[in-house]
This record gives structure tokens, C-alpha cells and sequence, in this order.
């Protein structure tokens, strides 16, 4: 529970603070099955096939860190043009984006394996280590920006800049989420503004409301704020704001 990241041989790691037969459970044997098999997916920031694809990312993993949090991350020789142009198939995608614009075309998600339809990780920008964050889908629910704060934090522990790719039409309104989702936006609005590192937004798609006030907004301490050709910024949709 105390360590930055946590990475498991998908066949073969199992995460529990019981054993399965010390579990006092009383659901069907399917049940208690799918249990085991999603709960510990909560805190595992990587998952991979084989031992030899779990070293590899660890490797990735090290390649963008620093030493600690009172040392600079690493640096590499960047071999892009940085005057090219960005044409990505789908902006609203964050994917293609962080293809499009990271060194080299590559960037190492972390946090794949945890609940939250959000994106994070590391990638370079000029050969420098920035960590980033990203929606992926329009309406921000509490999984995603809980998974999102917990990484910004991360970033401003060690001194890393982030990036934010927005794409936020607003909240989710899916049975429950009223009763967790303030507290989760009021932590993400939080950790982008203790998090004392440069941070940029790059607007792609919709940055609505305030949904996009908790996506590193300018109040919130974005030193730059960039918006894609086609993003649309607005307090909220034309037909709501009439209705």
C-alpha cells in the first residue's frame, strides 16, 4: 500500500491481505472468483504476461525516473523536429495525441491495470520526462479522477512536470456517483493545485464546465493552456444553457 507502483505476472500474482480460504465469504463460488480476480486490480499499476515482459517494463519504468525526489529525472538526446506538424486521426483520442506530439512517438502508461477510464504515464518531451494525464471518456467519474489525482501527486512528489490532455464534457451522472464523485473532483481539483511543478493543458476535445475546472485549468495553476483547432470551451452546451 506504501509503494509508488505496483506491477504483477498477470498469470501468476495474486494480491490479498487474506488467503482465499481464510475469506469469510458467503456468495456463490462464482462470485467470490470474479472477487478475487478484479479487487486487486485496484492498486496494480502494471500487468503483464511473462516474467521476461514484466522486467522489460521495469526497466521502461526506472528509464523515466529519477533516483529520488531531490534528483533530476534522466534525460535523453531528442531527435524530433519540433517545428513538425500534428495531425492526429482522432484528437479526441488521447492516445493518438501522446503518440503525435511525444518524442519519438512513445510514452510508457502506468496504471493500466486500475479501475478509471483515464489515461497515465510518462513520456518525453525534448528529451525531458513529463508525466501526463488524460480523460477517455467525455464524462469524468470518480475512478478516473481519483486515478488521476493520485498520479499528479506522484509527479509533484518527484519534481515532474505534467501534462493534461482534456476531453471533458463533464460528470458522469451513473447510479452512485453522486454519492463519491465530489470528493473525488475536489481531490483532483486539489492535487493540480499543490502540485508545485510546470504544468500544461492541452485542450483536444470538449473542456465544458466544471468538469473542465478540475482538468488543470488556468485557476488551478496551468502555466499554458493550449487549445486543439477544433476543442470547443464553453460553461456549458448550447441546448442546456438555453433550456
Amino acid at each position: 500500500g506504501m509503494a509508488d507502483f505496483v506491477l504483477t505476472e498477470e498469470t501468476k500474482g495474486n494480491i490479498f491481505m487474506n488467503a482465499p480460504a481464510a475469506r469469510a465469504f458467503t456468495g456463490k463460488r462464482s462470485e467470490i472468483a470474479k472477487f478475487l480476480k478484479e479487487a486487486p486490480k485496484n492498486d496494480v499499476a502494471a500487468q503483464t504476461d511473462t516474467e521476461d515482459s514484466l522486467c522489460a517494463y521495469i526497466r521502461a519504468l526506472y528509464s523515466y525516473l529519477p533516483l529520488s525526489c531531490e534528483d533530476y529525472a534522466p534525460a535523453v538526446d531528442c531527435e524530433d523536429d519540433l517545428n513538425r506538424l500534428v495531425a492526429c486521426n482522432n484528437a479526441a483520442d488521447p492516445e493518438d495525441v501522446l503518440m503525435q506530439i511525444a518524442d519519438a512517438g512513445t510514452y510508457l502508461e502506468v496504471g493500466a491495470a486500475k479501475k478509471g477510464a483515464a489515461l497515465t504515464g510518462f513520456m518525453r518531451l525534448d528529451g525531458m520526462t513529463v508525466g501526463f494525464v488524460a480523460n477517455k471518456e467525455e464524462k469524468l467519474d470518480t475512478a478516473a479522477c481519483e486515478k488521476m489525482a493520485d498520479f499528479v501527486d506522484f509527479c509533484g512528489a518527484f519534481d515532474l512536470p505534467v501534462l493534461t490532455v482534456t476531453n471533458a464534457a463533464g460528470f458522469s451522472n451513473a447510479a452512485g456517483e453522486e454519492e463519491t464523485l465530489p470528493q473525488a473532483a475536489a481531490y483532483l481539483a486539489g492535487a493540480f493545485a499543490c502540485a508545485e511543478v510546470p504544468s500544461v493543458n492541452l485542450i483536444t476535445g470538449k473542456a465544458m464546465g466544471s468538469a473542465f475546472s478540475v482538468m488543470n485549468n488556468k485557476a488551478l495553476g496551468a502555466e499554458f493552456v493550449f487549445a486543439w483547432k477544433d476543442a470547443q470551451v464553453q460553461v456549458m452546451p448550447e441546448e442546456q444553457a438555453v433550456k
